[in-house]
Formats: structure tokens, C-alpha cells, sequence
């Protein structure tokens, strides 16, 4: 099965459906119930068990290179509402209250007047600075309502936020958690309690059960500086959670699907003695398949101001439920992965306040759009260098989101994020090319393409 020593590769892999049928023993270590990661059969190479918190970190907590990084939100008390109104970019309806839930995080330098934000700050690839750019991403989407941009700020200050840790790696710490947790989760999934092998470094503590032939599931706990992720992964298509098949009958709305898992949802807080308040539905969308990963996810959208943020894992604690079309079957999804995450933090989040800078506005990031001094996610640059060039002057849809780099100190900035249609998929999705504008100032930001554009 699959194999990445690349990052590229990585981004590649995890764009494709994993084959549960072709999950081989020689890589339990990769089915660690990393929720949204893509497999297929058909890469060469290994993945080892030290670069899993890598791909856990990279396609959890800051992963913005899926088919579909724009996906459905939903509210638990008002799913059909919410969606509706996220959904249109007209509609004028003030996304959450970030503004007002940052009280209990605000720390930094608020109110410097020398706090700048430098090219170095950004976290993007950029290639073009034509009028028509190769620098986008594709997204794919079967309906509009599945785009679910984000509405664009009202208010003339917008927060920048910044990563920090507090804690080192601590092996003990993951074995109580995995002699805590594994031995639950082995009642849940109705198997024996596992025995488990430690690998740990100076940034990561992985622990697994030990494989033993005819193993339907691999049960996992991975530490890193920030948070613990504890779950596990199957190797069956029809796995028995809490004495039940966990499977998801489509088509439903994202309200009938939170619906359907309530009784699995409150066993599992009972589990990770936890409770939270909301729901979301993480939908995956691709150009020569269906919807390729259905994740549900229960967390607290107080918890953190940009919690809002629509499509994306949140950025405080969450139990991720991952449901896979076996087969490319188009109604049945089976439950693949189950992961609590957990961050390690005091704060319960490593995305604390720094500062508040005066919004960019939207006439002004156009203005860099029509020029294009933009910047995109999306693969590798060769990949975008090769793609058509699009002319976003007519753009279809503007959103606005959240970016930054995971080490710390790096800062977390607004951006606007620019969608132009650029046609059909072979299986019928529409294909939007996106790409993207710091919606902040940027030391140098225009200078930076200027000289990029006379070193071409």
C-alpha cells in the first residue's frame, strides 16, 4: 500500500481514496486513524512510524492541500440555517463572534505600533505574477452549498494569532494514556486489550498495538509538542463499534448525519470523559470520484475564537468520527478512523492572541489579485507552474480564512480566498481554481513581486 519519503508525494497520496481491501500488515503504522488521509495502492516507498506525527500534524492540524479545503459547517441547534447562510456569499450574517471569545487567550503585545507582518510570515508557494496566474489550487464540489465560504469581516481590526507550546515530549505521560485508553477502547471495539510498542524522538511519542495476523483494528496514540491524538484505524470494512456497525447511508443532510451518530457520540464522551456542545461535517470532493472522506467532528466552537472558521478542524480539542465509500459505492459509508484530539496546552489551544492590525480591504486585495501578487496551498510548484493559467479578474467567490506555520512563534493571518469556476470534472464536480491574498498588510508584499516579476 502506500509510501511517501516526500512531501509531494505525501500531498499526492492524501488526495487519493484508501482501498480498504489492500491494507497490508507490513504498514499498520500508517493506518493510524489520521483523519482525511488518502491512500492507494499503487505508490512506492515506506512511510515510517517517525514521520507519523509529521503527517498527523501536517493533514490535522494545518491541512489546506486536500481536494476540498472549503467544506461544509454545521451548527448542532441549526444546521439547515447555517448552511444556507454560509453558502451565500451575499447573504450579510455576522460568521460567529470572534471578536467578543477572545478574552480568556489574549495575550502578546496588543497595541504596538511597530508590529509589522513580513513576507517571511506567509506560509505559501507563489509562481506567477501575470495578469492570468498559475498560482491556485483546484477545489472540487458537487453543489455550490459545499464551497461554504466564509463571510468576509465587518469590522475594521482583525486579530493575528500565534503558535506557542508549553510541554516537552513525555513517553510516560502517552503510556498512562495509552494503559488508560486502549484497554477502553478495546471493550468498545469488542477485542482483547492490546499489547503496544513505544517509538518516540525528541519531537514525537507514537505507540501502537502489536499486529498479530487477522487484526481488524490498529489502535494508536501519537504525542507531539502540542497535542496527543489517541483513536484507532481499521483494517475491515464493516468494523463493530459499541457493539454496532457505525456506517452512514447517503444521501443525507449534514443535520441527519450528526443526527444518526447521537447514541455513538455519547457513548464516546462517556469514553474520553469529555463533552462538547457542536458538530460539523468535513466533506471531500475530487475530480474522478465521489465524495471521498465524511468527517464528522464534535468539538466546542466557544473555545476558540476561530472555531467560525467553516471547513476546517477546529482549534481547540475534538473527537473526529471518519466514514470512507468502500468501494465507490454511492450510498454506503463505512466509519474508517476514530480520533480524540487533545491539546496539551493550559490554554487548550496552541493559538494564542497576538495583535490587532486594521483589515485590508477588499478593493485593495483585489487590486494585488488583478495583478497577480497572489499565493496558493495547493501542490507542488511544479504542478502549479504546469497548470493553465486562470484570469481571476471575474472572480466567482471570495471567502475568508485563517493560515499560518505550526512552530513557534509563527503567526496565523487572515486571508481572502479567491474562487474563479474553471469548469467540469470528469465526474461532474465543478472545478474551481482558488487562490489567495493576505487580507493584513505585508512588509514588502507588492516590492516582492515586482522584483520576482523583473527576475523573470
Amino acid at each position: 500500500i502506500a509510501e511517501a519519503k516526500s512531501p509531494e508525494i505525501r500531498i499526492a497520496a492524501r488526495r487519493k481514496k484508501i482501498l480498504i481491501s489492500s491494507i497490508a500488515a507490513c504498514v499498520a503504522a500508517v493506518l493510524v486513524a489520521i483523519p482525511s488521509i488518502k491512500i492507494s495502492s499503487d505508490s512506492n516507498g515506506k512511510i515510517s512510524n517517525n514521520e507519523i506525527t509529521e503527517i498527523i500534524e501536517e493533514i490535522i492540524y494545518e491541512d489546506e492541500n486536500s481536494s476540498n479545503s472549503s467544506t461544509p459547517s454545521t451548527d448542532m441547534a441549526s444546521n439547515d440555517e447555517s448552511n444556507n447562510n454560509s453558502s451565500n456569499p451575499d447573504i450579510q450574517s455576522k460568521p460567529g463572534s470572534a471578536s467578543n471569545s477572545t478574552d480568556n487567550i489574549q495575550i502578546g503585545h496588543a497595541g504596538s505600533n511597530s508590529f509589522k507582518i513580513k513576507m517571511s510570515d506567509l506560509y505559501f508557494t507563489n509562481l506567477s505574477t501575470n495578469e492570468a496566474t498559475t498560482t491556485y489550487e483546484k477545489t472540487y464540489t458537487p453543489d455550490i452549498k459545499y464551497l461554504y465560504v466564509n463571510q468576509i469581516p465587518t469590522e475594521k481590526k482583525i486579530a493575528i494569532y500565534k503558535t506557542y507550546y508549553e510541554k516537552q515530549i513525555d513517553v510516560s505521560e502517552a503510556c498512562a494514556l495509552a494503559d488508560n485508553f486502549f484497554p477502553k477502547l478495546a471493550v468498545a471495539l469488542n477485542i482483547n486489550p492490546p499489547e503496544y510498542n513505544v517509538q518516540s524522538t525528541s519531537e514525537s511519542v507514537y505507540i501502537q498495538n502489536n499486529y498479530e495476523e487477522g487484526s481488524l483494528y490498529n489502535l494508536s496514540i501519537s504525542q507531539s509538542f502540542r497535542r496527543t491524538f489517541i483513536g484507532f484505524g481499521t483494517y475491515t470494512d464493516k468494523p463493530i463499534f459499541f457493539n454496532e456497525n457505525i456506517v452512514l447511508t447517503l444521501p443525507k443532510s449534514d443535520e441527519e448525519i450528526i443526527k444518526s451518530l447521537s447514541n455513538i457520540k455519547e457513548n464516546l464522551f462517556n469514553l474520553f470523559e469529555v463533552s462538547f456542545e457542536n458538530a460539523k461535517v468535513i466533506r471531500e470532493y475530487g475530480d474522478d470520484y465521489d465524495a471521498i472522506g465524511i468527517d464528522v467532528i464534535f468539538y466546542n466552537s466557544s473555545e476558540h475564537p476561530l472555531n467560525y472558521l467553516q471547513g476546517r478542524w477546529p482549534y481547540s480539542d475534538f473527537l473526529a468520527l471518519t466514514f470512507l465509500n468502500v468501494g465507490k459505492q454511492n450510498t454506503v459509508w463505512s466509519l474508517f478512523s476514530l480520533n480524540y484530539a487533545s491539546y496539551r496546552t493550559s490554554k487548550k489551544t496552541d493559538l494564542i492572541f497576538e495583535q490587532q492590525v486594521n483589515l485590508l480591504p477588499l478593493e485593495k486585495a483585489e487590486e494585488y489579485l488583478k495583478k497577480g501578487y497572489v499565493l496558493a496551498t495547493g501542490g507542488c510548484t511544479l504542478c502549479q507552474s504546469e497548470q493553465t493559467p486562470v484570469d481571476f479578474t471575474n472572480y466567482d467567490y471570495v471567502s475568508f480564512e485563517y493560515k499560518g506555520g505550526s512552530e513557534i512563534g509563527d503567526l496565523t493571518i487572515p486571508y481572502y480566498a479567491f474562487y474563479k469556476n474553471i469548469g467540469t470534472a470528469p465526474n461532474g464536480n465543478m472545478t474551481f481554481a482558488k487562490t489567495y491574498v493576505p487580507a493584513v498588510e505585508v512588509e514588502g508584499y507588492e516590492e516582492y513581486f515586482i522584483n520576482k516579476h523583473a527576475n523573470h
